[in-house]
This record gives C-alpha cells, structure tokens and sequence, in this order.
C-alpha cells in the first residue's frame, strides 16, 4: 500500500497519530497524499536559515498535523 495515496492515509488516520513526518516527494503516492486537507503543513526543514535543499529531489522534511476529523484550522 506504500503506492497507494488513499491507502497510506487510511494507514496514517487509522494509527491514530498526532503528526506525520515526511520527505513529501518521495513517491508520487507521497505527493498526492500531502495534497488531502487532513494534512496541515506546521514545520518544514526549508524553514531553517542557510537551509540547502538535497540533490535527491525528495523536498524538505516536513512536519504534517492530523486533523482527522476536518480540514486544518485557518
């Protein structure tokens, strides 16, 4: 299920965690799972002064709140 975007979510919500840590372009299954509104970016390693982004291409590691029961608060 790690290819699957809506199945890797269900994985997360269904865990019962608080937060999810991520390289956001990891797979393309990364990619559109960071997409849902249940994933509220808070911290992202790019935030950091002198941040340099790695050559893999996989984007900043960042900090995701779950808000399960909705959306992200504004």
């Amino acid at each position: 299920f790690m290819n699957d975007p809506e199945q890797l979510l269900d994985f997360v919500l269904e865990s019962g965690a608080d937060y999810l840590v991520v390289f956001p372009r990891w797979n393309d299954a990364y990619r559109a799972m960071i997409d849902d509104p249940r994933l509220c970016r808070v911290w992202a390693a790019d935030q950091i002064e002198g941040y340099a982004a790695l050559e893999s291409g996989l984007g900043p590691m960042t900090v995701y709140a779950i808000a399960s029961a909705g959306e992200c608060a504004p």
